[in-house]
């Protein structure tokens, strides 16, 4: 082996001295230094799966957490985007077990996560009712007086990008209950809103 090789260990490597340094650390009750590592090992990560298995780790470690918002959402975002629906299903319900309460993104991936698990027709309805309502809230927090229409282009980059994805959500809602208009009319705003997200068009 030459000096070379030890001096630059080969990615998949180091992505598993980061994984087993936050497995150790956590274990040790260091949470924030192993979400450090976990997060370290997932960035280094070439494989998917040395990806993934670092990123579930951090979400297992995420949705431990006790009252505070933020780790569950993290967590539910994680699992979300991971495919594994009914882990993100399960952050949910610990976090109202633990009486944590539930922001406006939070909301949001909840409903994104039961749509994928194939729903009934009425609990179809029961997230397309929730999300128009996350939509209206949203709407009303960015113009409490309801009068500017040009009110969307004022907001922060974040909420503009958060309604907009509510938005595009609501839209699938709608085509997915067959309502095409209402679907065009919700990924119009979705892309007013958030013109930058070409996934909206």
């Amino acid at each position: 082996m030459t000096g070379a090789s030890i001096a630059d260990p080969s990615a998949g490597r180091i992505r598993f001295a980061l994984y087993m340094r936050g497995a150790c650390l956590f274990r040790l009750g260091r949470k924030e230094e192993a979400e450090e590592s976990l997060r370290q090992g997932a960035q280094t990560a070439k494989n998917p799966g040395d990806r993934l298995e670092c990123l579930q780790y951090l979400a297992d470690i995420l949705a431990a957490s006790g009252k505070y918002e933020k780790p569950y959402r993290i967590a539910a975002k994680i699992f979300f985007f991971v495919g594994q629906y009914e882990d993100a299903v399960s952050v949910f319900e610990r976090a109202r077990e633990n009486g944590v309460a539930f922001g406006p993104e939070l909301r949001l991936y909840e409903i994104k996560t039961r749509r994928k698990r194939k729903p009934s027709k009425e609990e179809h309805r029961k997230l397309l009712k929730d999300c128009q309502a996350l939509a209206e809230e949203l709407e009303k927090e960015a113009e409490p007086d309801g009068q500017n229409p040009d009110f969307r282009d004022s907001r922060p980059e974040a909420q503009r990008e958060l309604l907009g994805e509510v938005c595009c959500t609501l839209g699938l809602l709608y085509w997915d209950e067959k309502k095409a208009d209402a679907a065009v009319r919700a990924m119009a705003d979705a892309i007013r809103i958030s013109p930058a997200h070409k996934e909206y068009r």
